[in-house]
């Protein structure tokens, strides 16, 4: 199993845009990782967006969870950590909801 983690700067992020404190953040971490819709989906929309984050988080895993996407790094094998939370645009949020509802 990997060992999940985030850093100072998600934890502000999630506190701003999803109203999680660090308790329910931590909660959230393994659900986020493991059932979040990662760039690999078959919706064209979405793995375009997940495949082509700008900037720094072009190289970093990311997932789609609810209404944001959630911004992973590998710092180690069998270690992931949280590195930020952004906001999921609204075309992209209809795609996440067609996406979770043919999800097997």
């Amino acid at each position: 199993m990997i060992q999940l983690a985030a850093t100072t700067h998600a934890y502000q992020r999630a506190r701003e845009r999803t109203g999680w404190n660090r308790n329910a953040l931590m909660r959230m971490l393994d659900r986020i990782f493991y059932f979040g819709i990662r760039a690999d989906s078959p919706h064209k929309k979405l793995r375009d967006f997940l495949s082509n984050l700008p900037g720094d988080y072009a190289d970093r895993d990311a997932r789609a969870y609810g209404e944001h996407v959630f911004v992973f790094a590998h710092d180690s094998p069998g270690e992931a950590v949280l590195v930020t939370v952004l906001p999921l645009p609204h075309d992209i949020r209809a795609a996440l909801a067609v996406e979770r509802h043919w999800r097997p």
